[in-house]
């Protein structure tokens, strides 16, 4: 119970939601199937901020959290990845990356 209020409280700090709750369980919010789908088409490692580019999805590292919860995602190794700054210097920068389990790869989207 504690858990479910703490998500809900985030779900509202974010205006984003990361569960649909129904009686059986939950299931993949719009989001999540965004991700999920574009994860499915382009089944490498991809980078987090990628992700979210890509799918213009708002939260993404919280939509991607939830879709590991779920087991249908996993992080793998990090990258180093050149990075601008403001100011235009260049630097190298790690980002996390993710990648599909075997269960994302077959989960079936509605």
């Amino acid at each position: 119970p504690s858990i479910t209020k703490a998500i809900k409280k985030l779900e509202e700090q974010m205006d984003i939601i990361l569960f649909v709750r129904e009686k059986k369980g939950m299931i993949l919010t719009d989001n999540g199937k965004t991700v999920l789908a574009f994860m499915q088409s382009n089944d490498v490692i991809l980078v987090g901020k990628d992700i979210g580019e890509q799918t213009q999805v708002k939260g993404i590292y919280l939509v991607l959290n939830s879709l590991i919860r779920r087991e249908l995602v996993c992080i793998d190794q990090p990258i180093q990845q050149k990075f601008t700054t403001n100011k235009g210097l260049e630097t190298m920068k790690e980002y996390k990356t993710y990648r599909l389990t075997e269960k994302g790869r077959q989960f079936k989207i509605n």
